[in-house]
């Protein structure tokens, strides 16, 4: 198909780039994705990418302050626990996007339930109504696939 041309080619020019460049000159290439099943073997040769990062799913403790911030602007309703939040069954696989898109559901049914010139609180019944429209982006199967992927990645690059 003529995105994954596209895709190859641009991953030959950046390798060529690459390659000719001079040892003397410092060049930071960051790059980050979803799918390191899909990344070129080209690029992961030695002296072409010098770390690899596996970043994991946020833990409870990661999520609560991933929630904090992503409310930090918001009024939230008395009782209102974050961490009780975080640590809630249905936040298993929720990536940081994730948790935003969690406060920006609850914050909009907020806005929704706010009669006049009353001023929105996020209650946790918001909360409750925006688990209904957000679920986590990564599967257990899809975590337990990057684990493994970085695993093989990690294992390719010490032979």
């Amino acid at each position: 198909d003529s995105s994954s041309q596209a895709s190859e080619r641009v991953v030959n020019q950046m390798l060529t780039e690459m390659d000719g460049l001079d040892a003397n000159k410092q060049l930071f290439v960051v790059a980050a994705t979803n799918r390191p099943d899909m990344i070129d073997p080209a690029m992961l040769r030695p002296g072409r990418l010098d770390k690899l990062l596996f970043v994991p799913l946020p833990t409870a403790e990661a999520r609560e302050d991933i929630l904090r911030k992503a409310t930090r602007a918001m009024p939230l309703a008395e009782g209102v626990s974050l961490a009780a939040i975080a640590r809630d069954a249905r936040c298993q696989g929720f990536s940081g996007a994730d948790l935003s898109a969690l406060a920006r559901e609850a914050a909009v049914g907020a806005l929704r339930g706010c009669v006049g010139s009353e001023s929105p609180r996020v209650s946790l019944g918001h909360f409750e109504a925006a688990f209904l429209h957000v679920f986590p982006s990564v599967s257990p199967e899809d975590e337990m696939s990057y684990r493994r992927t970085a695993e093989k990645l990690r294992a390719a690059r010490t032979r």
